[in-house]
């Protein structure tokens, strides 16, 4: 017997070339797993794409949220972390600020995480 598919989207990470083989039950447990959290698909793919492998749970924990770019990302984190007044926040570099948070964080298809 030989199997043929096309392995497309999540199912790519649960697919291991080297063995030519693909991890049915694992696909599956992840799948219910993903069904019954808060995540999207497209969250769930973007952090396997990065680190490869990691439960639901591990995604839930390592995601902040979708932006644009870096900056807008550092602008809210400021916003939600920082206690800035309004008459001096237009002297914050939030790109500076984006950039050093990349050392904590990825982002992946506008999605960021908190590395893993």
């Amino acid at each position: 017997e030989v199997l043929c598919a096309d392995i497309d989207g999540l199912a790519r990470h649960f697919y291991y070339s080297g063995a030519d083989s693909f991890d049915l039950s694992a696909w599956v447990d992840f799948r219910e797993a993903l069904e019954a959290s808060h995540l999207d698909a497209e969250v769930a793919d973007a952090y396997l794409e990065n680190c490869g492998s990691g439960t639901i749970s591990e995604i839930e924990d390592a995601y902040s949220g979708q932006w644009d770019s870096w900056e807008d990302f550092a602008y809210d984190m400021a916003e939600n972390c920082f206690s800035i007044p309004e008459e001096i926040s237009h002297y914050f570099d939030y790109e500076k600020f984006g950039n050093d948070l990349s050392y904590d964080y990825f982002e992946s298809n506008g999605y960021f995480f908190r590395n893993c």
